[in-house]
């Protein structure tokens, strides 16, 4: 997402059909994107809610809104001249790898009045899954004109569709993978599933035995692995959202899911499958 620029696949691309339109004051959190198509460059930004933004190296990070000045981030390519006099620098996106944001001025705002002198094509991100409609919150459909951002070249990702076909395929033959390792970690344990289960002990007191020794040790490092993330989440993250953190979390609890269940079908097979005499 940095390297796009800080837009990503959700993002919504509208230009208004009201010449005088204004923003609803809510507390969901997004970043909105104002600019004139012949110098996309320079972005007039209005920020709500808690986002993590881009890296930033600040230079006068003490500036504030309620100066006469706008105060803006802007990226190491960008040329003097091409910053508006009314603004104040107070510091550098430190993406040495996001061609976009090293060409980019953010224009920071707090007005949640439309100015269409600052630009007439809008670009809308959120950290939320469903952004039309934290967009229909905050403006009125009516009023505007959602745009293909393939057709209209705002930072199109469209054309990235054959590597998300690609990663798909990957990820179905990881999951088949992944399935086979289990087969053959669970399996090596089959001679001592077989000996307790003929000993007389029950299917299920062995599959606690069986998981308590294989899975519950993974159990544990993962849950340490999530609270360390959420513990040093803003300090190692370069996202702008807690969305990838919420998503790992929810990979290892079905990761930890299947296992659990997966032990007790090999537990099942190699007892009750297999049969014989018990003791």
């Amino acid at each position: 997402m940095i390297n796009n620029g800080y837009i990503n696949s959700n993002s919504i691309s509208f230009t208004l059909k009201k010449s005088h339109s204004s923003f609803t004051v809510n507390k969901d959190k997004y970043i909105l994107f104002q600019f004139n198509t012949y110098s996309p460059f320079i972005k007039h930004v209005l920020i709500s809610g808690d986002i993590q933004l881009p890296p930033i190296k600040y230079v006068d990070k003490g500036k504030t809104f309620s100066e006469e000045r706008s105060i803006a981030v802007i990226g190491k390519q960008v040329k003097k001249d091409a910053i508006p006099s009314t603004v104040k620098v107070i510091g550098y996106f430190d993406t040495p790898n996001s061609y976009k944001l090293n060409s980019d001025v953010w224009i920071l705002s707090k007005s949640r009045i439309i100015n269409t002198g600052n630009g007439t094509s809008f670009i809308f991100s959120t950290p939320k899954q469903n952004a039309k409609s934290v967009l229909n919150k905050i403006i009125k459909t009516e009023s505007i004109n959602i745009l293909d951002r393939e057709d209209y070249g705002t930072y199109a990702l469209k054309s990235n569709q054959t590597i998300i076909i690609a990663l798909y395929i990957v990820l179905i033959f990881l999951i088949a993978f992944f399935v086979y390792i289990c087969t053959n970690w669970l399996s090596q344990d089959k001679n001592l599933i077989r000996i307790l289960y003929l000993s007389g002990k029950p299917i299920l007191s062995i599959y606690f035995f069986i998981w308590k020794w294989k899975v519950l040790p993974y159990s544990i490092i993962s849950f340490l692995l999530i609270l360390m993330a959420i513990t040093f989440e803003k300090s190692i993250s370069k996202f702008w959202s807690y969305t990838w953190l919420t998503d790992t979390a929810y990979i290892f609890i079905l990761f930890l899911l299947f296992l659990s269940v997966y032990c007790l079908f090999i537990v099942t097979f190699y007892t009750a499958g297999k049969g014989g005499k018990r003791f």
